[in-house]
């Protein structure tokens, strides 16, 4: 049965292709065949009707018009609403729609040709009115007819009521002892108002608006008022500042005098004063001794005076302060002559000995040197040092210094030895090794940095310690141990010819700790299609695997893919012709583990008979200033030999020039009979991503394929064995943690996938310019590493953005800018953008704490290597380990640019951090759970490209009210894939046949083409009309299309061959 079905199928495929319209012209012109002939004809019709037969026996059954089953609104708030509708196909091909009485259809979708109930999927009206009500209708439609479904009302919500306002303002604010003021308040919004605080009846309920007399008051009084409604209250308050009560008291006195007021360079003078009405005094200016406080009068004797001085006292009483000084001029100083002292720290030197020269003067305006060598000679500072250099004779050195009053000299003599014996050949140059370690104690699994320096060596050689130390070493350097789980020796020889020096250095690891309890046996399992991309009408097979399991349960998809299942297994799906997702869920006592595949069933892309299509393939032979561009473009039913198909590339190393037209293009070049066809582009930048697209136009249209992109080489650079973006690391941005008022912690994860010793800091600041920096650190030199960095200063109430940043010597990558808020300083915590569930009252967790991870957290996909417009599943799953009770539990997926979001079973997507964020909420002891998350592979992913999908949970632990958080992370490979259109799964997926019964099997299909079509045409010369057997809108004349260009939201219109990668709708 099953080869029947093939083999009618093959013969179905090939009469509607352009095959059969040469066919039937060649019948049209030739003669009558002989009798033998039209019997051979006979027993080949009749062994195709028995083929036919045999292949859909039992297949047929009743159609009708499709019957509207129900109709509902969901999700209804003040501005919008999602239609929802399930629709019964009764058994032929349907499509169904949304109506409203002003508009439509909406949602266009196709419901297939079975006869169970289909859920239409839901459209999203916005735009609405709060408070109004709206109908709606489900229509559908198939070859039958037309049904209309009854209407639908719903109504949206209300707008939220306003919270109240209220303003209390004082006249006057400031008012004298014992005076009053007069309050007023005014509110908005409100129902009711209550004051507090204050004095002289302001207490209890007050009128919406109103006036109040304070009284007397006699100390500053802060007055309250606070006015509602149903949603909630606003508060004000003013302070009336009351005026000290004053007390008169007289006026103090003070008067200080000098005596005498007038005296010589170094002479003395008598300072007195006396006051009245002062309580105390106090002394500046003057001189040593005289600053301070002062009785409130005496004396003080003021001796050895060099400069005129001035002396000031302040005396203070209850009725305030008075103040008084006094001046004693001093005479000018005579001048003295000057002194100098000039002196040697040695006077008797050995030959090419040295020594320092020291000199001071007194009373002197300038100095200058004579005699000596090495630049003794010349003006020099009224006191120095200066030293000799090596010295070979006996040597005088002078120096002279001056002032208005005349000069004085000084001079010392250098006595040096005759020159000594030339010295014996020196010893031989032994080498000399230091070895350290730091830290020399380290945890289990801890890291140390081995350092060594040598001299006299030309070379060195390792030996013990751990991976990549043993071999040959530079005479210095440093190696970085990391992972260390056991105590370990570290050696180095180093040599200078026959000669070495060697030193060692032992790190010691503290004892393992004691593994982890061995986790629950989870159950998990494993469902694909192959392939995942299927013509409307074929099918696939579906493959699952399972573990740890005890049954498994199929759910949704079609044709009996519906309850229990084997542990693992194989399954054909039947026909499909939608987009198709089948579930696959089993269990054990421990929970269970559910996986999904869609497959993804094509239909036409342009809509039009006449327009080309096109699809960009991966660019080949690329170079460093050059490329090959490779696309495929396939053209339909030109209207007569005048039509005319041209093609193209268009490309820029910026990806939003190709995506607006504004990129480089290649020359138009004539459409011959192939498929594909490429250009070769030059005068590229090396080491630079280009993106480029594949353009085709005919007297119809243009279109366009997908953007594709490439990287030219390096021009020969080589970083250690390998290059570009498979050896640089990826750094991820996490989560921000430990958001307080003026405080944040910023955590990153540093991907290493070459080993080298890495780097990782943060860029931060208050827009997306960045612009501030945390220090660098090193993070490790191979695998993940989870690196953070705390913040402090910052501002309240304030949005800041950051990203990770790791470096090593194969380059520097940086991750995603995402952002978070600061308290508004209340002692809350601060709010990490697109999670507006993490606001809790908790305290700052301390930077060093040895908290154990209380959370175990992971995230798998279902492949590893991705291909361009390919689905791929999530599963992130998480458990509490311990015996806590965790609060606030909130998990964020970042998803790469290189993914588009599709859906989740949990959460909602994050557009602004490209983020699927979870409010798990609180975990019990022993508490998990899952779930999963689809997204797509954009097809402008750079090939060969390694992303990154990281999980980060943040928890607070309920007994001591910390936070902590746990990260997890996916790693895939974006691949190359080609799809080849046409052909069948006969032809071992190729248009033309590639084996000797291939095409024997060809010949035969076109045999019966042939004398089906003669047959027909003898009996009734008729008009012939071919069903499209891809579920197609009704019979459509091959030879005479009654309109060449349907509208595109039509059954129909689009076609199965020519869309291999057909991307399902998204949603957010």
């Amino acid at each position: 049965m099953s080869i029947a079905i093939d083999f009618y199928l093959a013969i179905c495929y090939y009469a509607q292709s352009e095959i059969f319209s040469i066919i039937i012209t060649n019948i049209v012109n030739r003669p009558n065949k002989p009798k033998i002939m039209k019997n051979f004809m006979k027993k080949l019709i009749g062994l195709s009707i028995v083929l036919g037969f045999l292949a859909f026996a039992g297949q047929v059954q009743a159609v009708g018009a499709p019957v509207i089953v129900s109709a509902y609104a969901s999700n209804i708030t003040q501005s919008s609403a999602s239609l929802n509708g399930v629709v019964n196909p009764n058994g032929s091909s349907s499509f169904a729609w949304y109506e409203t009485p002003n508009g439509g259809p909406f949602g266009v979708v196709n419901i297939g040709s079975g006869t169970n109930n289909v859920n239409v999927l839901p459209y999203t009206l916005s735009g609405l009115s709060p408070n109004t009500t709206y109908q709606f209708r489900v229509v559908s439609s198939n070859v039958i007819g037309i049904t209309n479904g009854n209407w639908v009302s719903f109504t949206t919500g209300n707008p939220p009521q306003q919270l109240p306002t209220v303003n209390l303002s004082a006249n006057p604010s400031n008012v004298p002892y014992g005076g009053a003021s007069t309050l007023s308040w005014t509110s908005g919004n409100a129902t009711s108002c209550n004051a507090t605080g204050g004095v002289n009846g302001w207490s209890g309920p007050k009128p919406l608006s109103g006036n109040f007399y304070t009284g007397s008051l006699t100390y500053d009084t802060t007055f309250s008022i606070t006015c509602s409604n149903s949603s909630g209250s606003a508060s004000d308050s003013v302070t009336v500042y009351v005026d000290d009560q004053v007390i008169e008291y007289p006026d103090p006195t003070v008067n200080l005098t000098a005596n005498p007021s007038n005296i010589q360079y170094g002479g003395s003078s008598t300072i007195s004063w006396n006051s009245s009405n002062a309580n105390s005094c106090y002394a500046s200016g003057g001189v040593t001794g005289w600053p301070g406080s002062k009785p409130t009068s005496g004396t003080f004797y003021a001796n050895n005076l060099t400069n005129t001085v001035t002396f000031n006292i302040t005396c203070t009483g209850n009725g305030g302060s008075a103040s008084d000084s006094a001046t004693v001029y001093v005479g000018q100083q005579p001048i003295q002559n000057p002194t100098v002292n000039l002196s040697a720290n040695q006077t008797n030197l050995q030959y090419n000995g040295s020594t320092s020269l020291n000199w001071y003067s007194n009373n002197a305006t300038s100095c200058n040197a004579s005699g000596g060598t090495n630049g003794w000679a010349g003006p020099k500072p009224l006191s120095g040092t200066f030293y000799t250099g090596n010295l070979q004779n006996t040597t005088s050195y002078s120096i002279t210094c001056s002032n208005s009053s005349g000069s004085a000299s000084d001079s010392v003599t250098i006595y040096v030895t005759q020159a000594p014996p030339p010295p014996p050949p020196p010893p031989p140059q032994y080498p000399t090794v230091n070895l350290t370690a730091n830290p020399s104690n380290v945890s289990y699994g801890g890291s140390s940095s081995i350092t060594w320096t040598s001299t006299n060596a030309t070379s060195c050689s390792a030996s013990g310690g751990t991976s990549g130390w043993a071999g040959p070493k530079p005479t210095s350097g440093y190696f970085y141990a990391t992972n260390l789980t056991h105590t370990v020796v570290f050696y180095i020889t180093c040599y200078n010819g026959s000669l070495s020096a060697s030193d060692s250095v032992t790190v010691y690891v503290t004892q393992a700790p004691p593994p982890p309890p061995p986790p629950p046996q989870y159950p998990t399992v494993d469902l694909s299609a192959n392939p995942t991309n299927i013509f409307s009408g074929s099918s696939t097979t579906l493959s699952w695997t399972s573990s740890n399991a005890t049954s498994c349960v199929a759910s949704g998809g079609t044709n009996n893919w519906f309850g229990s299942k084997n542990l693992s297994g194989s399954e054909n799906t039947g026909a499909l012709f939608n987009h198709t997702t089948f579930t696959l869920t089993c269990s054990n006592n421990s929970g269970s583990a559910s996986d999904s595949v869609t497959v993804y069933v094509n239909s036409d892309d342009n809509g039009d008979g006449s327009k080309p299509e096109v699809s960009t393939d991966a660019a080949s032979n690329i170079s460093e200033t050059s490329a090959t561009l490779n696309g495929e473009v396939d053209y339909w039913n030109f209207d007569n030999s005048n039509d005319e198909g041209k093609v193209r590339f268009e490309y820029s190393d910026d990806r939003d020039d190709v995506e607006d037209g504004d990129g480089e293009d290649t020359n138009w070049e004539d459409m011959d009979d192939e498929d594909e066809f490429d250009d070769r582009i030059s005068g590229l930048d090396s080491n630079t991503t280009y993106y480029f697209r594949a353009v085709a136009r005919n007297n119809h249209g243009t279109d366009y394929g997908s953007i594709r992109s490439f990287r030219t080489d390096s021009g020969g650079v080589v970083l250690g064995t390998c290059s570009g973006a498979l050896c640089a690391p990826q750094a991820i941005t996490t989560l921000a943690t430990n958001i307080g008022a003026t405080s944040a912690r910023l955590n990153g994860l540093g991907i290493i996938n070459q080993s080298a010793l890495t780097t990782g800091y943060f860029e931060y600041g208050t827009s997306f310019a960045l612009g501030l920096n945390t220090q660098s650190a090193i993070i490790g030199s191979n695998g993940s590493n989870p690196y953070f960095a705390s913040l402090f200063s910052l501002a309240p109430n304030t949005t800041y953005y950051f990203r990770a940043v790791v470096t090593n010597q194969y380059g520097t990558s940086y991750g995603d800018i995402r952002s978070f808020r600061t308290a508004s300083g209340g002692g809350g915590r601060g709010i990490v953008a697109g999670a507006s569930t993490v606001v809790v009252q908790t305290e700052v967790v301390k930077e060093e704490c040895p908290c154990p991870e209380l959370v175990w957290l992971s995230i798998e996909a279902n492949n590893e290597s991705l291909y361009h417009g390919q689905g791929v599943d999530f599963l992130v799953r998480y458990k509490n380990v311990t015996e806590e009770n965790l609060k606030d539990v909130v998990i964020q997926v970042m998803l790469p640019r290189e993914l588009s979001f599709m859906s989740t079973t949990r959460g909602y997507f994050s557009e602004v951090n490209h983020a699927i964020v979870v409010d798990i909420g609180s975990l019990t002891p022993e508490q998990e759970g899952s779930f999963s998350i689809d997204a797509m592979v954009n097809n402008d992913a750079e090939t060969g490209k390694i992303i990154v999908t990281a999980a980060s949970l943040v928890y607070t632990t309920v007994d001591d009210d910390t936070q902590q958080d746990v990260f997890a992370y996916a790693k895939n490979t974006i691949s190359e894939n080609r799809v080849n259109l046409g052909g069948t799964a006969l032809f071992s997926g190729s248009f033309l046949p590639n084996t000797l019964i291939g095409w024997i099997l060809l010949l035969l299909i076109l045999l019966l083409i042939f004398l089906a079509a003669k047959h027909l045409y003898e009996r009734s010369g008729q008009r012939v009309h071919i069903t499209d057997a891809r579920g197609g809108y009704g019979a459509t004349p091959i030879m005479n299309h009654p309109n060449p260009n349907p509208p595109s939201n039509l059954p129909g219109a689009h076609s199965a061959y020519n869309n291999p990668v057909n991307e399902p709708p998204r949603y957010y």
